[in-house]
């Protein structure tokens, strides 16, 4: 199956029927529902094509800025919230949020690790993901799409913070710093096994000490 490029344009059609009929005729005609918001403008309910937002959704680019076109009028989006059928994962509706390219935004970003730690290597460690998001704001253009954090050098008992995840330029970290994001944790079963090895040490008895020679008679 071919790689799926993400995409970095998206063509939106304004629509005139609203509410459930307007909706409902829009995906009958092969058109998911949406509204774009921001800058002041009245909100705008639009359509776009479902295997937009399915590569959108496939390359994990719903925090890109798109380079919308709208009947014709160009203009830039990031997408708020794409709504999903609960069973087949079909894209419902969409929003969309108007965005200068230079301007401050603020959004949620996924953190990823990168490698294995030390700890999981050589130490029988387990790698325990805490946060999984962290909350950032700068230029729409700068923010990151995700963000990735090299755990190779952790041992057991280490863990990376959001405080110590590099950020580009002009980046600000809104979540508290003093947050975990990912630990290298002791393994449950190991604890285990020792706990059961030395409860096992302690209950055993004691070796008999060995009886004094029966004295010789001379």
């Amino acid at each position: 199956m071919p790689k799926v490029a993400a995409p970095t344009s998206i063509v939106l059609t304004a629509r005139t029927k609203r509410k459930t009929t307007g909706a409902n005729a829009t995906r009958q005609d092969g058109l998911v529902p949406g509204v774009v918001y921001g800058h002041g403008a009245a909100p705008l309910a639009i359509g776009v094509t479902a295997k937009t937002l399915e590569d959108i959704v496939i390359t994990k680019s719903q925090a890109h800025i798109f380079d919308a076109t709208i009947d014709g009028v160009a203009d830039s989006v990031m997408i708020r919230s794409i709504e999903r059928h609960p069973i087949s994962r079909r894209a419902l509706s969409v929003d969309f949020q108007r965005v200068g390219k230079h301007e401050s935004i603020h959004r949620s970003v996924t953190v990823h690790t990168v490698g294995i730690s030390s700890g999981e290597k050589k130490q029988g460690g387990v790698k325990d993901i805490v946060s999984h998001e962290v909350t950032l704001t700068g230029p729409a253009d700068v923010l990151p799409d995700t963000l990735e954090v090299d755990i190779t050098a952790l041992n057991v008992g280490d863990h990376i913070t959001a405080a110590q995840i590099k950020l580009p330029d002009g980046v600000h970290m809104d979540t508290d710093g003093a947050t975990i994001i990912v630990a290298i944790e002791a393994s449950k079963t190991a604890d285990l096994v020792a706990g059961d090895e030395a409860a096992a040490a302690a209950a055993a008895p004691e070796a008999a000490p060995a009886a004094d020679a029966a004295p010789t008679e001379g």
